[in-house]
């Protein structure tokens, strides 16, 4: 019991050693067997008894069902002995039962189960055609009479009538009519006794020779009908592998039409693989429907994957009708809002086939299938889930879209156009904003400020002075400073009531939109003339031309520096909600490649229709992370738009200890590519950073930071106060003195705040090192128990400690991805068993994974210490 090192197969070795410790336990009772296993020994009869003396014999108690853990034991000691002793009761063909690799007897009725189907090609659909057979028969021989010889209730003598006949089947009206109360009209039961000579009377059901008869019907039917019908067992997996692969095959030449907006290509492949699917069901004829449900019920083999290629392939084919109808709604000359609404019916109709369909792919085994076919199985098992994921967020988008443009009610929104040239927390400064008012998918009001963002600065009648950063270049705080924090819904209600208070209407949700939304859009429908600035835009030089014409080309008499995207905006706008129909599925990568990447982000007043954007990913808000988090935010403060030629490099080196806890150093290294002397990148860059971690984080050492003069910070007019909201925050911060370094709270995260300045041609390098919160790494002990303790030395396996460590990065909208390492160092003993994704090992043997921050990143670790 003590060597838990034993190979597998020292089986009779251990067998033998555990039935000794058995006896040397219990010497003076007798044997106790498993309650499943059957002592086959005769009884032993004595010839000649010997009187004996008459013993007081002690009472008896109940034997008590053992505990798991024996039973166990005493299966995996008798269970060889069984195999022994029932060898002259086994019909021919089952020399095997028990299989010789069965541990338990449950173990071994499913190996046998197992064996019987796998070596019997026809067995399913015995089985099968059994189950049906028997299903209806039951009816026929006991549910149907007895439903019949039911006494029916007393008649009425008001309701006594002679039998009606009835010439015909009765037709229901379309709609319903109120007619007046009649009597109920019962027809009379047939007395049967009449039909019967005399002296014999109706026999009472009896249900056991309806099962007999039952039986006997199944012996006869199953040899003459079953075998007969379904023929050759190749031909029928060929037909049916045939047809599903043709179902993929068309699915793929579909996925490529609607790549070059081809809808009528698409629409043809869905045709031709239902005209295929048609022709192979002909051809099967009844044996089309058993094979469909044996590829559901049955286990893995030739007939399971035929039916379940026949379910792929009808199923892919129903769900290429909904679909096609789908493309028929963007075809129609309707509203934008109707046609989101019927491409979503349709989705929402063929979302069902599509998940029947990945389910039947996902219990294929490639070994059930020719070699020939393998590859196309392997590659529908990759990509139907990516293809039914993609429908299924397409199917909420459809619906949500055709909510935000104004499908049931008008809606009013206040979009905001920042600059990630010049970065803030949530994307970049807002330099301009509009007014947008939709219904029905129409535009029916746009209004932007020719003047921007400052046009508000007069008409603000609240008065709060700007967080202390900001004072940097301004002591109060207005709109276009609004967006200070990186969680988006915070910072779109503070914009919301900004603009309410400088005299601007309620508004039913704020959307923000970075400049490199209009770079992609202007790659669909552009370029775009504007002959009044003698240029034409396009995705190259929209940010360089719209800069030039805002910070220096501008007519300084009527000061409106933003007018020329106030003349721009509606051109693209226009040409986006009228768009070809080539051009929708363009523009529909654009847009959700800019909402993906929070380009785009939005907030609702409507808790609905808030709710439906956090479930899509769109309303940019600070995630939460059951493990370790990391958010790097980036304000540019009086750095002009040097953050465009800005590249950064992030590494983030975890230690875990023995007692699970982490210890992080974070190290940021920032270079400015910069020309000096550029107009509008040949500057300094100015960058108050934040780092955001998981809550409770406690601030280890930092360095690498600079701070601006303090003598450049203006002070605020005596009548400006503090917000509530910001003044708690700034008063709960704590000041590192050596490094400047303020800690901080903000939407469940703990902050770590300081500055980083980098000069043109230079690179600026700061570290982090802090300590993550008790419970971030999850650390699990082992079982301690007895049942663990004995199924480890059974497995010749081991007891283990686990630790979990999972990190989630978020990408702060509008900056330039960064190139983002991770390590993790567990502690000694510990060796990993799983992550995600892959990572390398270094010569440390710290786990190392390399990514580029294009968006959201998560990575995940768990390690493993052997107890011996």
């Amino acid at each position: 019991m003590n060597d838990i090192n034993r190979q597998p197969d020292d089986t009779d070795a251990a067998v033998q050693e555990l039935s000794r410790t058995e006896e040397i336990r219990r010497p003076e009772r007798e044997r106790r067997f498993s309650p499943f296993v059957i002592d086959l020994k005769p009884p032993s009869i004595e010839t000649h008894p010997a009187p004996q003396p008459e013993k007081i014999k002690p009472a008896q108690t109940k034997r008590r069902l053992p505990y798991r853990w024996q039973m166990m034991l005493d299966e995996r000691i008798y269970l060889k002995e069984m195999r022994h002793r029932s060898v002259s009761i086994r019909p021919r063909g089952w020399r095997d039962l028990p299989p010789k690799e069965a541990l338990t007897l449950v173990h071994a009725v499913t190996l046998t189960i197992r064996n019987f189907f796998e070596g019997h090609p026809m067995a399913e659909l015995t089985v099968l055609a059994l189950l049906q057979t028997v299903v209806v028969l039951i009816y026929r021989l006991t549910l149907q009479p007895l439903l019949s010889l039911l006494p029916i209730p007393a008649k009425s003598p008001a309701a006594e009538m002679p039998p009606i006949a009835v010439a015909g089947p009765i037709v229901r009206p379309a709609t319903k009519l109120k007619l007046p109360t009649l009597p109920v009209v019962r027809l009379p039961k047939p007395n049967l006794g009449s039909l019967l000579p005399t002296g014999l009377a109706l026999p009472r059901l009896r249900l056991k020779p309806v099962w007999a008869i039952a039986s006997l019907s199944l012996a006869v039917l199953l040899p003459l009908g079953i075998y007969r019908s379904f023929g050759s067992l190749s031909l029928i997996r060929t037909d049916a592998v045939a047809q599903g692969l043709q179902a993929m095959e068309s699915l793929k030449l579909a996925q490529t039409a609607a790549q070059t907006s081809d809808f009528d290509g698409v629409q043809a492949a869905f045709r031709q693989a239902e005209e295929h699917f048609v022709q192979i069901k002909s051809r099967l004829g009844i044996l089309s429907s058993i094979l469909t449900a044996a590829g559901s019920v049955i286990p893995s083999s030739d007939v399971s994957t035929a039916g379940l290629m026949l379910v792929v392939g009808d199923q892919l084919s129903a769900g290429g009708r909904k679909l096609a109808s789908g493309l028929d709604v963007l075809k129609s000359d309707v509203s934008p809002s109707e046609k989101l609404r019927g491409l979503e019916i349709q989705l929402s109709r063929a979302m069902p086939h599509l998940i029947r369909a990945n389910e039947a792919v996902a219990l294929m085994s490639p070994e059930s299938l020719p070699v020939e076919y393998r590859d196309t199985l392997d590659q529908a098992k990759s990509e139907l889930p990516r293809l039914v994921g993609g429908m299924d967020q397409l199917t909420h988008m459809a619906g949500f879209l055709a909510l935000l443009v104004g499908s049931e009610q008008p809606r009013r929104y206040l979009l905001v156009f920042q600059n990630d040239s010049e970065l803030r927390p949530t994307g970049g400064f807002i330099g301009s904003f509009a007014l947008l008012d939709v219904s029905q998918g129409k535009v029916t009001n746009l209004e932007i400020p020719g003047g921007g963002s400052y046009d508000l600065q007069g008409s603000l009648t609240e008065k709060l002075i700007a967080p202390r950063p900001l004072r940097l270049i301004n002591p109060h705080w207005q709109f276009q400073d609004a967006n200070w924090s990186p969680d988006f819904p915070t910072s779109a209600q503070r914009l919301a009531w900004f603009y309410e208070k400088s005299g601007g209407p309620t508004v039913d949700g704020v959307i923000a939109i970075n400049a490199s939304v209009m770079e992609r859009l202007l790659s669909v429908v552009g370029p775009v003339e504007m002959p009044k600035y003698e240029v034409t835009l396009s995705s190259d030089n929209f940010m360089t031309e719209t800069q030039r014409e805002v910070e220096i080309d501008y007519d300084r008499e009527e000061n409106r520096p933003k007018q020329i995207i106030s003349d721009l905006a509606p051109i693209i706008l226009e040409r986006v909600m009228n768009a070809e129909r080539d051009d929708y599925l363009p523009l529909a990568e654009a847009v959700s490649d800019s909402l993906t990447d929070r380009e785009i982000q939005m907030w609702f007043s409507d808790p609905d229709m808030q709710n439906r954007s956090v479930d899509l990913g769109w309303s940019g808000e600070i995630r939460t992370s059951p493990g370790d988090y990391l958010q790097v935010i980036h304000s540019n403060i009086a750095g002009q738009k040097t953050d465009a030629v800005m590249t950064e490099r992030i590494r983030h080196d975890a230690k875990v200890l023995a007692d699970g806890s982490v210890l992080v150093t974070l190290t940021v290294s920032r270079t400015h590519n910069g020309l000096r002397g550029d107009d509008f990148t040949g500057v300094r860059n100015v960058d108050y950073l934040r780092v955001y971690v998981p809550l409770g984080s406690t601030l280890v050492e930092a360095e690498g930071f600079e701070a601006p003069d303090p003598k450049l910070f203006k002070l605020p007019d005596p009548d400006y106060v503090q917000d509530p909201v910001l003044a708690r925050a700034q008063d709960e911060e704590l000041l590192d003195r050596r490094s400047g370094t303020r800690t901080s709270t903000e939407n469940g995260k703990t902050v770590f705040g300081n500055w980083v300045q980098t000069d043109p041609g230079q690179t600026s390098e700061f570290t982090l090192t802090y300590q993550l919160p008790p419970g971030t790494v999850e650390l699990q002990g082992p079982q301690g128990n007895l049942i663990s303790s004995l199924y480890a030395s059974l497995t010749n396996g081991s007891e283990s400690r686990r630790l979990n460590y999972s990190l989630l990065v978020q990408k702060q909208s509008g900056a330039v991805p960064a190139e983002l390492v991770s390590t993790v160092d567990l502690p000694r003993g510990f060796s990993t068993v799983w992550s995600s994704p892959d990572h390398e090992t270094d010569e440390r043997g710290r786990e190392v994974a390399e990514e580029t921050l294009t968006h959201d990143l998560f990575f995940g670790v768990m390690g493993e210490m052997p107890i011996r």
